[in-house]
């Protein structure tokens, strides 16, 4: 698994191993008219609370056999985290840290993708305190 390190401005995530697809594919990726993933958390409702665990759960209708996992605010398209790479498409996965160097916000989604970038959706806003 990558180790993900946020720097200055925060949010913004370098992985130990190389990406299959450039970061600016996954900030530009527009969702499709094809529905492969649906999450379920976190939800509008959800707040992350930095230092702790938080669940990701979804469903897929595809035999896609990996996922990209990442954070994103809708007040900075630039900024974001990639949770986990290469995560085995079974509908879940415990962030087992939100970075407490995250700053507090109700503008926080996740997305998730397909490897190749080619499937995706997003969550609605949900937000992440101390």
């Amino acid at each position: 698994m990558p180790i993900l390190s946020t720097t200055s401005p925060p949010m913004v995530a370098h992985l130990s191993r190389a990406m299959s697809m450039p970061s600016s594919d996954f900030l530009q990726y527009k969702m499709s008219t094809a529905k492969t993933f649906h999450i379920t958390s976190p939800s509008i409702s959800t707040v992350w609370h930095r230092g702790a665990a938080a669940l990701i759960q979804w469903e897929c209708t595809s035999n896609i056999s990996e996922v990209r996992l990442v954070l994103l605010r809708t007040t900075n398209a630039n900024a974001y985290a990639i949770v986990a790479d290469h995560v085995e498409n079974n509908g879940f996965f415990v962030f087992s840290h939100v970075p407490t160097t995250l700053p507090s916000g109700d503008d926080y989604f996740l997305r998730i993708l397909s490897m190749d970038g080619h499937h995706g959706a997003d969550t609605s806003c949900f937000s992440i305190r101390s």
